[in-house]
Formats: structure tokens, sequence, C-alpha cells
């Protein structure tokens, strides 16, 4: 993966320059052609943060946290649901076929998830997706417990459908709320949360089903898919609750904070 990656590399060229239709304002193109109802549910931000000013709001901590809970989430089922539907005498073809399609229907979920929330909202479209992993986390585990292979394959196959969603819209989200211009540097700070969601979904979950982070038999699954259901339903609760669009007092104190100035003096300068 790493030469194909590095070959890939050699042939990304920057675009040339004055390439964008000089008719098109660049950083207004996204609000122009967007719909009604993908504004109405995702407004853009009030204003452009940069990184200080983003993690000076409160929300931008919650994101971080929903993000790190859903994957520790998503990754537990990429860790074990292969062992399990072995442990559960489901087959190899089965268990082959149930991670596969795990994978695989992650890749189709994504951009799914996008074009959903650009009619339903960001945050209800992330909520309802993380609450419903946890439901078919759930019925994979009776599928695989009960011994049907045909069932287990089908709820692996929606439990990958969800378990990525928090990728995509997770970046639609910090842009929506905090502005395009420093979307990519702003990103790349939530997403590094992935490192505590990695450390639920492995050592941590190894722990809980086994008594050691490199696990061992015997496998308590139950206590694992447990384990992954709360993840997804605290998630589902933090992004719902505590994740909601910045106020326009949050925008000031947090402009204010950033570059220590006094609110007084950043309202000013709004309204000039």
């Amino acid at each position: 993966m790493s030469v194909v990656i590095v070959f890939a590399g050699i042939f990304i060229k920057d675009p040339p320059k004055n390439w964008w239709p000089a008719h098109i304002d660049p950083l207004n193109w996204k609000k122009d052609n967007r719909t009604p109802a993908d504004i109405r549910n995702n407004p853009p931000a009030p204003h452009q943060y940069n990184i200080k000013e983003m993690w000076s709001t409160p929300q931008a901590k919650w994101l971080g946290v929903q993000h790190a809970l859903f994957i520790g989430a998503g990754l537990f089922g990429v860790n074990y649901f292969y062992n399990f539907a072995q442990a559960m005498h489901l087959g190899s073809a089965a268990a082959a076929v149930g991670s596969a399609g795990f994978a695989l229907a992650d890749g189709i979920g994504r951009p799914l998830a996008g074009l959903w929330s650009a009619h339903w909202g960001r945050r209800r479209v992330m909520a309802t997706s993380y609450a419903s992993l946890a439901v078919f986390q759930l019925a994979a585990f009776i599928s695989g417990y009960e011994h049907s292979s045909a069932a287990f394959i089908i709820f692996a196959f929606l439990s990958g459908a969800l378990s990525g969603v928090n990728f995509p819209l997770t970046a639609l989200t910090v842009s929506d709320y905090y502005g395009e211009n420093n979307n990519s540097g702003m990103y790349g700070t939530v997403y590094a949360w992935k490192s505590l969601g990695g450390g639920f979904a492995g050592g941590i979950a190894a722990m809980i089903m086994t008594g050691s982070v490199f696990g061992g038999d015997p496998f308590y699954w139950v206590r694992g898919f447990v384990f992954g259901i709360v993840l997804c339903l605290l998630a589902s609760f933090v992004v719902f609750f505590l994740c909601k669009t910045p106020t326009m007092e949050q925008v000031k104190r947090a402009i204010a904070k950033a570059s220590g100035r006094s609110i007084e003096a950043v309202e000013a300068e709004m309204n000039a």
C-alpha cells in the first residue's frame, strides 16, 4: 500500500493558476449551489474561524469526544466480528462474508450518509446512525449467539454501513460550524481523537472481554458487545445534545478568547 500511495503521489500536481471560473466566487460557490433544505438544516458558519478560535468553543471538544466514541464502536466490529463468528461456529465462509460485507458496506455508507445529511441535517443523521449501529450490533450478536449465519451476515453488513459515517459527517459539521477557510487543519485536530477511539476498540475491548490487552481465551463476548453498544449510545447522546451549532454569543466569546480582546471590541468589529 505504501508503494502504491507513493507512486500515485508522483502524479499529483497543483491546478494551473487562475483555473477557477472568473464568474464564480471561490469562497461562496458552495452556498450558491446548495439546496434550500441543505442550507436550512446545515446553516453556514457566520464566521471563518481559525483553529484557536474553534477550540475556544465547547462544541469542538464534544465533536472530538463523539468522534472517539463512535470510532471505538465501529472499529470494535472491524476487530472482532470475524473472531466472534468463528467462536459461534458460523463457519469460515459466514465469518469471511460477514467481515468482508462489513468492510464493503462501510465504503458504501459514507457517501450515502453525506447525501442524507444534506436533507435532514448532519447532527440528526449522526445521532440516528450512531443509535442504529447499537441496534445492529446487538442484532449481529444475537444472530451469532443463535448460530444464524444468514442473519449474522445481514446485520454485519448493516453495521458496516454505519460504522464509518462519522468521518464524512464530522468533517462536514466542522465546515458548517467553523467555516471552510481553515477546514483541513480544524478537522485534522478533531480527527486526531481517532487514536483514543482505537484504544477503545483494541486493547480496552480486549481487556473487558479477556482480562488482557493482548486478548486470549476465553472471550466473554457479551461484555464486548455491551461495551460497543454503550459506546454507540454515548456517541449518539453527545452529538445530539452537546454538539449543537455554536450560538452567536459563543462565537463572540471564542474570538475574544483566542485574540485576547474584549467581547465588546469583537462585537464592534463584527457590527462595523
